[in-house]
């Protein structure tokens, strides 16, 4: 009797270990909450996703934002690079705030061109973001003043122009952007009384890919970058605060990882906020 009593009690422990095995097997991993707004401005609901910084609840301390169009696929490999570099003591911890799309093309063009019937609405996109969505965010979170924006493609095309527009934003990533939108509309911006606004906030671009793989591509790609960053120095932008740097064996698509590791990097040392080097 003692051998049976004995027994069941030697299961009833495996079958409660296995319980608290497979519970702790089962833990979710929490990269980021999905928050949404009403914007007044844009006359639609938008959602937003926010990662915070491993160290937020359990200090008082503010952090720097990093925003990101395109936040529906960008925000897994944004938010895992810099935990990287923050982990790495690269870059200050950061809170994430990606914002994903509806139209894409409507929000991160700043003109209509003919053969996109529903593009030109950046501007009442930038001020969606600086008027309703990091007012939500700066009441909801610990926040400082430094805030970077970063896109790529049109979303770097974005960029771009609100660095034109002398928006909220402290330091810029554009990533393989396109600047050839519009016949190179944000290179025709450019003129002295507007560089004299923005010509201390730092401002990293891309360039992808090479003229054997993709000639009619890069072309036109790197003929804006190129003209942009020349431009912005013609005008008083000073060296330091404008870097092209080139990425030739990636293609569009690829070199979005790494213009942004490399564009942080560039952003966080020229805002004064790069950490101690390992």
């Amino acid at each position: 009797m003692k051998q049976i009593i004995r027994g069941m009690q030697i299961s009833i422990y495996v079958i409660l270990f296995s319980v608290v095995v497979v519970a702790q097997e089962s833990k979710k991993i929490k990269i980021g909450t999905e928050y949404t707004i009403q914007s007044e401005i844009l006359k639609e609901k938008r959602s937003y996703i926010i990662s915070l910084p491993a160290s937020y609840d359990n200090t008082k301390k503010t952090y720097p934002l990093l925003v990101l169009s395109d936040g529906d696929y960008r925000f897994l490999y944004t938010s895992g690079l810099v935990e990287y570099l923050s982990k790495k003591n690269r870059i200050p911890e950061t809170i994430i705030v990606a914002i994903p799309n509806i139209d894409r093309t409507r929000d991160l063009t700043p003109t209509n061109i003919i053969y996109a019937n529903n593009s030109g609405g950046g501007k009442n996109f930038l001020d969606f973001i600086e008027k309703e969505l990091l007012a939500e965010v700066d009441k909801k979170f610990r926040t400082n003043s430094y805030r970077i924006l970063t896109g790529h493609s049109l979303g770097g095309l974005f960029a771009g122009y609100a660095y034109l527009s002398n928006s909220t934003f402290n330091a810029y990533i554009a990533t393989d952007p396109s600047f050839w939108w519009d016949s190179q509309l944000l290179v025709k911006k450019i003129h002295p009384d507007l560089v004299k606004n923005i010509k201390y906030k730092p401002i990293y671009i891309s360039s992808a890919d090479n003229y054997k793989s993709n000639p009619k591509g890069v072309s036109a790609m790197r003929n804006a970058h190129e003209l942009f960053s020349v431009t912005l120095r013609k005008h008083g932008v000073p060296n330091s605060n404008v870097k092209l740097e080139y990425f030739e064996d990636e293609n569009h698509g690829t070199s979005a990882y790494r213009s942004l590791y490399y564009g942080l990097l560039y952003v966080y040392d020229s805002l004064g906020l790069k950490n101690t080097i390992e």
